[in-house]
């Protein structure tokens, strides 16, 4: 990846600012030598952009960072992380083939949502798709903003079955959730205990 070749650009499809530019593009070379599997120069342009999105945002909110190369360093390094994450858990993922998942990305138009966003929709429809059919009627019902008497008229049974496979769906759905993407642990803000 040459710096003088790349352009990176923003949520709309403008370039970044050129401080952004020349703060982002020399850690190119630093990423690919921590994250090696990071191999091909559309995910590291991926990582970048969204990194320098980040960091625009930020400046936007709280004015220019005093130091931003230290701290784009850190945004990139947590991107990277994200990314891999997220490449590991799509591979991992049994029920969406990989060109299915892929069509749904290319299917949604710049700019369309946050990496964040589109990796909780991925999640939901790997979710969505472990469900009995039943299941499926209820989750899209409930999300749909529909109360148990409409789902139960849908589904030709009553209220209390319909809350009672609600609750269950619920712990099933957080459960499978937990184990595709683990919570994170709190941090201590107490610092180390004495004995």
């Amino acid at each position: 990846m040459h710096a003088n070749s790349v352009l990176l650009l923003d949520e709309y499809g403008q370039p970044l600012s050129t401080r952004l530019q020349d703060v982002l593009l020399p850690l190119a070379a630093r990423l690919r030598r921590q994250f090696p599997s990071l191999n091909d120069d559309c995910t590291l342009t991926d990582v970048l952009e969204e990194s320098g999105r980040r960091i625009a945002a930020r400046e936007e909110r709280k004015g220019p960072l005093d130091n931003p190369h230290a701290y784009a360093w850190v945004v990139v390094r947590r991107m990277a992380a994200l990314r891999l994450r997220h490449d590991q858990w799509a591979v991992a993922s049994a029920t969406l083939a990989g060109a299915e998942s892929e069509m749904a990305l290319r299917g949604m138009p710049a700019g369309f949502a946050t990496s964040e966003q589109i990796y909780n929709d991925i999640l939901c429809k790997e979710l969505l798709a472990h469900l009995s059919p039943i299941e499926q009627q209820i989750a899209k019902g409930k999300s749909a903003g529909h109360s148990e008497e409409e789902i139960a008229r849908g589904c030709g049974t009553s209220c209390r079955t319909i809350f009672n496979a609600w609750r269950r769906l619920k712990r099933k759905m957080l459960s499978r959730a937990r184990q595709i993407r683990p919570r994170p642990r709190p941090l201590d803000l107490k610092g180390p205990r004495s004995i």
